[in-house]
């Protein structure tokens, strides 16, 4: 579904450019590799990494899970999504505990599911929950580092869509700019020390989720519009996204209102 609740709507090729849609590999991934040459907030810069992905493979939803806990493969946890109809449909493939993202991490390698039927012949208990989110096909890479999965990036399409060659190689290269993100967040690029910073970012995930909830109860709205005011305030206030939650739940603590939260 669109972050309306609406059935998700396929992007047409006449919309798409080989076929992609909106910035092109190239210029999207030089605006994500941007973020990170500065100090930089892991949820925020991963968040618009996943919109990223949507604007260039016309995908309906993006999202990232990673390895929690210790890295041993404990469970994977959300870290950033595109949209709060890509969060829930990633929490469903946590749910049923099957799905591409589950496969890509396990094996290492990247995972598809061109159309509706193959997605079901898969992993039918994911199709099951997914497909009332308007979810069809799906592709999954690796984030990869010295021989591990630190996680997945999920690309979710509301038509049967399958990736040539190019698609190929940019959709990894998104996932490995994912990695970089990750991993590069500290001077030591240690198994512990990225671990630490995962759960860093989980719990930055964690925060934005309660100034989800803030908004939508303060401002009457759902959940997805909750989550893309807030993205829209932080884009346009300069302030990364999980900086941003943090002092919106604290304002909705002391009684104000969410909106001040950046004055």
């Amino acid at each position: 579904m669109s972050e309306d609740g609406a059935p998700v709507t396929a992007r047409t090729p006449t919309e798409r450019a080989h076929p992609m849609t909106g910035r092109s590999p190239t210029r999207a991934l030089a605006d994500v590799s941007a973020t990170l040459v500065e100090e930089y907030d892991v949820v925020s810069a991963l968040t618009h990494l996943c919109v990223a992905c949507t604007d260039v493979f016309g995908a309906s939803a993006a999202a990232l899970l990673v390895v929690g806990d210790d890295g041993a493969g404990a469970g994977l946890e959300l870290l950033a999504a595109s949209s709060h109809g890509a969060a829930e449909v990633e929490l469903h493939q946590q749910q049923v505990e099957q799905g591409p993202c589950l496969d890509a991490v396990a094996e290492r390698r990247p995972v598809h599911a061109d159309d509706a039927d193959e997605l079901a012949r898969r992993w039918p208990r994911f199709a099951a929950v997914a497909a009332p989110s308007g979810v069809r096909s799906a592709h999954a890479y690796p984030l990869r580092w010295r021989g591990r999965a630190l996680g997945g990036l999920n690309l979710f399409f509301g038509t049967d869509r399958r990736f040539d060659a190019e698609e190929e190689i940019a959709a990894q290269a998104f996932a490995d700019v994912a990695t970089i993100a990750i991993v590069h967040a500290r001077a030591e690029p240690r198994v512990e020390v990225i671990a630490r910073e995962v759960q860093e970012a989980l719990d930055g995930r964690t925060v934005v989720e309660q100034a989800k909830g803030v908004i939508a109860v303060q401002d009457s709205v759902d959940p997805a519009e909750a989550f893309l005011r807030l993205l829209d305030r932080s884009d346009a206030r300069g302030v990364s996204l999980a900086a941003l939650a943090a002092r919106v739940v604290v304002h909705a603590q002391r009684g104000r209102r969410w909106d001040d939260a950046d004055g």
